[in-house]
């Protein structure tokens, strides 16, 4: 068997709700939120990369999976919300952020 790790949340300095409180569109939402992304979890995040690519482990980055292109998607362009709170998703949050972090490959990497 195979292990598998689970990077740290995106996690943001100001509070998620602040962030869309304070932006007239999603577009500013998500690249403000991106602006926030805690500096100390980026780190965090690349150190488990490292370990996790020492050790022959596969990684899943929750933080690739929630911000890419300069953005973090707080709010989807349906206006789903992708957060309850700066550490829990939504429904809608899970299930896209979870397609785009584990595809069909998860069953491929343990035996579930």
């Amino acid at each position: 068997k195979r292990g598998i790790l689970l990077g740290p949340n995106a996690l943001f300095s100001v509070r998620s709700v602040d962030i869309l409180v304070r932006s007239s569109s999603i577009k500013k939402a998500n690249r403000l939120a991106f602006k926030n992304l805690d500096k100390e979890v980026i780190l965090l995040d690349k150190i488990v990369q490292k370990i996790a690519n020492k050790n022959q482990i596969k990684l899943y980055s929750k933080i690739d999976s929630v911000c890419f292109n300069d953005e973090c998607e707080l709010i989807f362009k349906d206006n789903a919300l992708s957060f309850l709170d700066h550490t829990h998703w939504t429904y809608a949050g899970a299930v896209r952020f979870g397609k785009r972090m584990f595809g069909t490959s998860l069953n491929d990497d343990v035996d579930l």
